[in-house]
């Protein structure tokens, strides 16, 4: 949960032990005379390095002043609401700004400093953790799940004893903040959305959208709002949740000014780069400097925020000055804006909001108080209390999104025992498998995938037609002895080709959801580059006869050099076998073949898939039988190699689509421009797109076609693009992949990056998007004409 606040605060009250306070009656809002107040800060800094040790100063130093609330010490910097004396307050800040403080260490240090007005409740004292004092080492300045985009600290940087004081290393060179929004003054952001609302409404305006980065139950309770301005309220339960929600509405934001705002500034800093590392069509961000507490600080009267500030202090929230009432209860729906029974859904255990009347007559479960202990009001025997409890729990409202998430499920309950499902086809997705692979083992390692959308999809996996040898590479210090480097078990190697596969991915499955692990969908490719070495005991493919052990790998597109080696050695097998047909012996292996796997040849490297340019024709020979024999395809999927060649027919079918568009508006044959002369055959074409790990092919034509796509504004058909974030493909690198993306219309685009590495994740989550991609694509599907 973020820390963020703002506004005034409440009484405080330290810890009976401990260092004395500065300030005598800092833990009360006006004892003594002693006001109190809140602050509200944080700093991205690289502590990767000293971590543990500014840890415990920041600790020493909140005791010794006296103060309570949660500091998170992170890696990429810190992030604090704390409370106790105006005072010790600004004695804190002093400190912090002395040593963090810098220009060169990072961003000057936003202190949000605001006098207090008193707690909302005990309740809400306990539940914000504003009772005591919290010092934390986590990974992330606010949770957002992509502690991968740190990048690796540099070996020359101070060591940990030497971060003190401006020593700590430069975080902006280091990656520690991405490059994210431009900033805006309040007054700028003011006069933004009201330039955007009456453009808008005029039509004169660049389309602009305002994104609110906090989580759902902070957005009940007040909001901006301005006419004719769209507002996407990601509706998360935790901020961890916002990088998927924007890359799967990502199409509602290409192209388009985005507005960005939450409590103070935090989550905008990420928020706001997350959406900048989606592509050159979500550069135009900015974010309100300052957060919503800045803005009504400079807007008294609430501006276009209606309603409270939600914080996360005891105070609970700051009236925004409007006097809306935006809030509802969620049990009786009357106005509503105050969270200070702190009620829970029993499902989610979400903040909920519920009125005076509603918290009288709705008693909360005895298993709870709203401190999360036990109500020893509750007497008699463990069965009578378990019966109370459950009845109790039932008689809780449940928060929107659960209530929607339940319809939901009621919905598809209804739809699949009453059949209603049979009414719609199967979307048939054409298949393309890796480098190195075959779709015998595509299909066995995509098991758990074809399982989970089995109601949705049909998949069809087709074998490229380059059959390639088998590679062994010297072990370092194992002179003699091959190197396996394929990153699968091998057991699961061994099957993988077989019919076994299926059972195999199934029980791997099985033991990894056992352990509450993310299983893969498809394992990691056999390492495309280089050339991914075979156990010893699988011999070489002797012009291309089956390996032992299983089906031959096979290639889409291959370097000159390999297509040309594996050409001479077929040519030479069928003399030999010409040869030994004509003397009526059996036939024998062709020289230079071999049983047991051959060396690398020179040309295998690690960027060997960037020169893989031969051997086309073949492939696409194959890929025209299959949509001849096997089709028509709904749409295609492709891992990494095959993602690159199912690009090209993504990107042909959209050409072809807006031909028959362009055919259909004209009522006649296809008129102007030069003669047509498609790629490969279509009928009909391909509407969607699935490309994982992908890359943009270094054929020529290939990339003219996605080039002048890209040109044109993206091939127009939607996709789904998933691939590895930061450093998680080792393979194939999210730069590749996100400018192959860059290739289609990014309003109908749609981007899964995962840290699962050089495979399709299979992960709830991931399924879930991918289930939501292919409802979308079938929802789109022209259907067939009425008889």
């Amino acid at each position: 949960m973020s820390v963020e606040s703002g506004g005034a605060s409440a009484d405080f009250a330290p810890p009976a032990a401990g260092p004395a306070a500065v300030d005598a009656g800092a833990g009360g809002s006006s004892e003594g005379g002693v006001q109190a107040g809140v602050l509200l800060y944080y700093a991205y800094r690289d502590l990767r390095r000293c971590q543990a040790e500014v840890r415990d100063w920041m600790e020493a130093l909140c005791c010794e002043l006296g103060l309570v609330g949660r500091v998170r010490v992170a890696l990429d910097g810190l992030n604090a609401t704390l409370g106790g004396s105006m005072t010790a307050l600004r004695r804190h800040i002093a400190a912090v700004e002395q040593r963090f403080g810098d220009p060169a260490a990072g961003p000057a240090i936003d202190f949000k400093l605001a006098a207090s007005s008193g707690r909302k409740s005990e309740a809400a004292a306990a539940g914000s953790k504003f009772d005591r004092l919290t010092v934390a080492t986590c990974k992330e300045v606010v949770s957002m799940g992509q502690a991968s985009w740190l990048a690796e600290p540099d070996p020359a940087a101070p060591a940990a004893d030497q971060c003190g004081g401006s020593t700590i290393s430069p975080p902006l060179a280091q990656g520690v903040l991405p490059a994210g929004a431009r900033h805006v003054e309040p007054a700028e952001f003011h006069a933004m959305l009201a330039e955007a609302a009456a453009g808008q409404a005029g039509g004169g305006a660049k389309p602009t959208v305002l994104i609110d980065t906090r989580n759902y139950y902070e957005t009940r309770i007040g909001r901006f709002q301005a006419a004719q301005v769209e507002l996407l309220d990601p509706e998360v339960r935790c901020f961890s949740d916002t990088p998927a929600w924007l890359e799967a509405n990502q199409h509602r934001l290409a192209n388009r000014r985005i507005m960005m705002y939450c409590t103070g500034g935090v989550r905008c800093e990420r928020a706001s780069a997350y959406v900048r590392s989606l592509g050159s069509c979500f550069q135009d961000v900015v974010q309100l400097k300052g957060g919503i507490q800045r803005y009504l600080e400079a807007f008294p009267d609430g501006g276009f925020f209606k309603g409270k500030n939600f914080v996360f202090d005891e105070r609970v929230d700051v009236e925004g000055g409007s006097g809306a009432v935006v809030g509802v209860c969620i049990a009786c729906g009357c106005p509503w804006d105050d969270y200070r029974h702190r009620r829970r859904c029993p499902c989610c255990r979400m903040l909920v909001l519920m009125c005076d009347g509603c918290a009288t007559a709705i008693p909360e479960p005895a298993s709870s108080n709203g401190h999360g202990e036990a109500d020893s009001a509750e007497f008699g025997p463990p069965q009578l209390q378990q019966q109370q409890q459950q009845q109790q729990q039932q008689q809780q409202p449940v928060c929107d999104l659960c209530q929607r998430r339940q319809q939901q499920v009621k919905l598809a309950t209804a739809a699949g025992s009453s059949g209603g499902g049979c009414d719609v086809r199967r979307l048939r997705i054409l298949c393309l498998h890796g480098f190195r692979q075959s779709a015998r083992n595509f299909e066995g390692r995509t098991h758990a995938l074809r399982r989970r959308l089995k109601d949705l999809a049909e998949l069809v996996f087709i074998d490229a037609p380059h059959k390639l040898p088998a590679w062994s590479k010297l072990g370092a210090g194992e002179e003699g002895l091959p190197a396996v480097i394929i990153t699968v078990p091998s057991t699961v190697a061994a099957a993988a080709g077989s019919a076994a596969a299926p059972a195999v991915a199934a029980a791997q499955e099985t033991a990894q959801e056992q352990q509450g692990q993310d299983q893969s969908v498809a394992l990691a490719e056999p390492r495309p580059e280089p050339a991914a070495a075979l156990p010893q005991q699988e011999s070489c493919e002797a012009g291309g006869q089956r390996q032992q052990g299983g089906q031959p790998r096979r290639a889409w597109l291959l370097v000159p050099e390999q297509y040309e080696a594996i050409h001479t050695r077929q040519q030479q097998q069928q003399q030999v076998q010409q040869q030994a047909e004509a003397v009526h012996i059996g036939a024998q292996q062709p020289p230079g073949s071999c049983a047991h796997p051959a060396d690398p040849a020179p040309y295998v490297d690690e960027w060997q898939f960037q020169r893989q340019i031969a051997g086309w024709q073949e492939s696409r020979q194959a890929l025209e039988a299959a949509l001849r024999e096997q089709g028509p395809f709904d749409g295609v999927m492709g891992f990494s190699q095959g993602a690159a060649v199912a690009a090209v027919l993504a990107a042909q079918a959209a050409v072809e689509l807006q031909l028959q568009r362009q055919q259909e508006a004209s009522k006649g044959a296809r008129t102007g421009g030069a003669e047509h002369s498609p790629l490969l055959p279509w009928q009909p074409p391909i509407r969607f797109a699935i490309l994982c790990s992908g890359y943009v092919s270094p054929l020529e034509e290939h990339g003219q076609l996605l080039q002048a796509a890209a040109a044109a504004g993206g091939a127009d058909l939607p996709t789904l693009h998933i691939y590895g974030s930061g450093r998680d493909d080792r393979q194939v690198s999210m730069k590749e992949s996100a400018e192959l993306a860059e290739c289609f219309n990014p309003t109908k685009r749609f981007v899964v990056r995962h840290s699962s590495g050089h495979i399709i994740p299979s992960s709830r989550a991931v399924v879930h998007r991918i289930r939501d991609f292919l409802l979308h694509v079938q929802q789109e599907r022209p259907q067939p004409a009425q008889a």
